[in-house]
C-alpha cells in the first residue's frame, strides 16, 4: 500500500495544511459592485460622423488642449469590449506625467535658486574688484546665456513629458458607435475605419483646434510639430492596428503597441471561442449583476476598471427589462480567422517603433520568438494579468507606455 502510495516520490500533502487564497470575488461585498461614469477618467466624449458614410463613431478624449509638439495615443479595444477598457490607463498616464512635471518644477526651482546665489556672489566680487569688472560681466553674461539655454531645454523636455493627448474609440458594433452594418467586422472594414478616423481626428479636430490658437507669433507657430501618433490595440484591436500600420495610411505614425495578441496562439484559440461565448450569460437583471459576473468569472481582475468598462458593454432591452450584450461577436465568426492570419509578418514589417505586451511568454509563436531574440521589437511581460492586461494592471501598462515615449524622443 505505502509502496504504491509513494512510488519513490514525496508523501502526499495533508489537505488541511493547504492555504486557501481568496479570489477577488471572495474579498468583495455586494455593495462594491456599482457603476462609475466615464467622465471620471476622460475630459470629454464626442460622436464623429465620417463624411460620405452613415457611420458615427463614439470617441473619448483626454488632454484635449494638446495640439502639437507631443504625442497622440490612439487606443483600440478588443472584441466585445469598449473604449472604456482604457479608462484607468488614461488616468495613470496623466498621473505619471504630473509627477514628472512636479519633479521637473522642483529641479527648476533649485536651479533658479542656485543661479541667484551665483549672481549675488558675482556682484559682490565685481564690487570688490573694479579692474576685473568688464571681464566678470562678460563671463556672467555668457554664463547667464548658457543658463537660459539650459533652462529652456528643461522647459522643452518638461512640455514634451506633459504633451500626451489620448483618444479611444468604440469599434463598429461596440459601445455607442453606430454604423450602417454593425455586424461587418471584416478586417478590411475595420482597417478602413481605423485609418479614416485617425486621419480625420488629426486634421479636422486637432488641426482645427491648433489653427484657432492665436496667442503665438508666426515664427513660433511655424516651429511647432504635429503630434506623433502611437496606435495601441488589445486583442482584436491589436490585429486592427497591426494591419492598419502595414497599409501606411495613418499620417505621422511613429509607434505601434500590441497587447496580448499573437498570430499563432490566437488562431489556435479560435476553435474554443464559440464555446466561450456560449457559456457567457445571455443577459443580466442589472448592471450590478454584470459587473459581479465579470469579476467572479475572472474576465476582469480589477474591480475599479470593471465598474466603468462593463456597463458600457451592455444595454437595457425594454422588451424584457434585461441588460444584453451590445456586441454580437457570435454572429461575426466568419471574420475571425482573417483578423489574425499573417499577423506576425505584418507586425514585424511595420516601419513604426514596435512594442508587444503579453501576460506570458507561452503566448509567443515561433516567428515572434526568433524576431524578439534578434531585437526587432520590444517585449514586455506582465505575468500576473489575465487577457485584459490594461484593465487588470493599468499602472504597469501606463508605465510601459510612458517609457515607450522616451524611446521616441
Amino acid at each position: 500500500m505505502f509502496r504504491g502510495m509513494y512510488k519513490g516520490s514525496l508523501p502526499p500533502i495533508d489537505p488541511s495544511s493547504i492555504h486557501h487564497v481568496e479570489s477577488l470575488a471572495d474579498q468583495l461585498q455586494d455593495k462594491d459592485y456599482y457603476s462609475v461614469e466615464w467622465d471620471k477618467y476622460f475630459d470629454q466624449s464626442r460622436d464623429i460622423k465620417l463624411s460620405g458614410t452613415e457611420n458615427t463613431f463614439r470617441i473619448y478624449e483626454s488632454n484635449v488642449d494638446v495640439v502639437n509638439d507631443g504625442y497622440l495615443f490612439v487606443f483600440l479595444h478588443g472584441g466585445g469590449y469598449t473604449s472604456l477598457s482604457w479608462s484607468l490607463v488614461v488616468v495613470c498616464i496623466n498621473k505619471n506625467n504630473n509627477n514628472n512635471n512636479n519633479n521637473n518644477n522642483n529641479n527648476n526651482n533649485n536651479n533658479n535658486n542656485n543661479n541667484n546665489n551665483n549672481n549675488n556672489n558675482n556682484n559682490n566680487n565685481n564690487n570688490n574688484n573694479n579692474n576685473n569688472n568688464n571681464n566678470n560681466n562678460n563671463n556672467n553674461n555668457n554664463n547667464n546665456n548658457n543658463n537660459k539655454i539650459r533652462f529652456f531645454d528643461r522647459i522643452k523636455k518638461q512640455n514634451l513629458d506633459k504633451n500626451v493627448r489620448m483618444m479611444c474609440y468604440d469599434c463598429r458594433g461596440h459601445g455607442e458607435t453606430k454604423t450602417s452594418d454593425d455586424l461587418n467586422l471584416s478586417i478590411e472594414t475595420m482597417v478602413d475605419d481605423c485609418a479614416t478616423l485617425i486621419n480625420y481626428y488629426q486634421d479636422q479636430i486637432i488641426g482645427k483646434n491648433d489653427n484657432d490658437k492665436n496667442n503665438t507669433d508666426q515664427d513660433e507657430e511655424e516651429s511647432k510639430e504635429r503630434l506623433k501618433v502611437i496606435i495601441v490595440g488589445h486583442s482584436m484591436g491589436g490585429a486592427v492596428v497591426i494591419k492598419t500600420s502595414s497599409t501606411n495610411r495613418i499620417n505621422n505614425l511613429f509607434g505601434l503597441i500590441v497587447i496580448d495578441v499573437v498570430e499563432g496562439t490566437a488562431l489556435l484559440a479560435l476553435s474554443s471561442m464559440k464555446s466561450i461565448l456560449a457559456k457567457r450569460p445571455k443577459s443580466f437583471d442589472s448592471v450590478k449583476e454584470a459587473i459581479k459576473w465579470s469579476i467572479s468569472s475572472n474576465t476582469v481582475k480589477n474591480i475599479e476598471s470593471a465598474r466603468v468598462s462593463v456597463p458600457s458593454q451592455i444595454k437595457l432591452n425594454p422588451e424584457d427589462g434585461k441588460y444584453h450584450w451590445i456586441a454580437h461577436l457570435e454572429k461575426t465568426d466568419k471574420y475571425w480567422n482573417d483578423w489574425f492570419s499573417g499577423l506576425s509578418k505584418e507586425f514585424l514589417s511595420s516601419r513604426a517603433l514596435k512594442l508587444l505586451i503579453l501576460a506570458g511568454t507561452d503566448r509567443l509563436d515561433r516567428e515572434l520568438t526568433i524576431a524578439q531574440m534578434q531585437g526587432k521589437f520590444q517585449l514586455i511581460l506582465l505575468p500576473l494579468c489575465g487577457h485584459v492586461i490594461q484593465e487588470d494592471d493599468p499602472k504597469s501598462t501606463s508605465d510601459t507606455l510612458i517609457e515607450f515615449i522616451k524611446r521616441l524622443k
